[in-house]
């Protein structure tokens, strides 16, 4: 998620935001943090963590 996409977010006001805590140039954290600064609007935020496991062939 980057500064576009949470213009985005701020445009279009969801009713709720899903992203995963790892990303790319803001994590989840952050942009919740950001998000939740915004005193004219109010957007729940899911943050979620996956990982995936390696596989060991036998």
């Amino acid at each position: 998620m980057g500064i576009e996409q949470l213009n985005s977010l701020f445009n279009l006001k969801p009713d709720l935001v899903l992203m995963d805590i790892e990303m790319p140039k803001l994590n989840g954290l952050k942009a919740s943090e950001v998000i939740g600064r915004q005193q004219d609007i109010l957007i729940p935020a899911v943050i979620i963590a996956l990982q995936q496991a390696k596989r060991t062939q036998s």
